[in-house]
């Protein structure tokens, strides 16, 4: 793939976000080439060198190859994370880690490329008070969300709005039909803090693995 102007697409393989923004840039005919940071370094191979003031190389599957030169934007949409062999020992994972994030994230980050959401903030985005406070100070409506780990907080809430709200975790998680409820799966064993909305979500749904991660009160 060498046509000018490639969209570069990072996302996890299962997205179904992912999966509509590359499907209208191919209705639009605009070259894309989609990818997921877990699959370097083991399925997606980097070359590049820096000449000219520029940094020239390419991006390589097993059965397509990006010219850097022709990628004109980036959109950022949670990949996951590099993965590694099974059999590395810690120390030599978290170099590989550390290595894998400041030369193929760096020089990504490098591009001139115009990126959606420019790096860096997607972490910021991660942080959902803020997404929220940012979200109201543009004049969306927000419900009124009560983020807690007192279990009487959040009773009291529950009760208050008697069955006209919703919880969510804070980071994505697996999902799971249980009782014609969506429940989330969490993903460590670590404690975490409960979100509550005043507003039942737009989405229902009980397939497992869906992205969307909401319960009804």
């Amino acid at each position: 793939m060498t046509a000018a102007g490639t969209v570069l697409v990072l996302a996890g393989r299962f997205d179904p976000t992912a999966d509509l923004v590359v499907g209208e840039l191919n209705r639009r005919a605009v070259p894309v080439f989609r990818t997921d940071l877990a699959d370097f370094p083991l399925r997606l191979a980097l070359a590049a060198d820096f000449t000219g003031g520029a940094w020239h190389g390419t991006l390589r599957t097993e059965r397509r190859t990006l010219d850097l030169r022709a990628v004109r934007s980036v959109y950022y949409r949670r990949p996951t994370r590099p993965r590694f062999p099974p059999d590395m020992s810690p120390d030599a994972r978290r170099v590989a880690e550390r290595e894998a994030r400041r030369g193929f994230g760096g020089l990504l980050a490098a591009l001139p490329a115009r990126w959606l959401p420019p790096p860096g903030r997607a972490a910021d985005a991660e942080y959902k008070p803020l997404q929220l406070r940012v979200a109201a100070e543009a004049g969306l409506t927000v419900p009124r969300t009560l983020i807690t780990n007192d279990p009487a907080a959040a009773r009291e809430l529950a009760r208050r709005w008697a069955g006209r709200w919703c919880t969510s975790r804070s980071r994505p998680c697996a999902g799971r039909s249980a009782g014609g409820r969506w429940r989330c799966t969490p993903a460590s064993s670590a404690p975490s803090t409960c979100r509550i909305r005043t507003s039942p979500p737009r989405h229902t749904c009980s397939r497992s693995g869906c992205p969307r991660r909401t319960r009804c009160g």
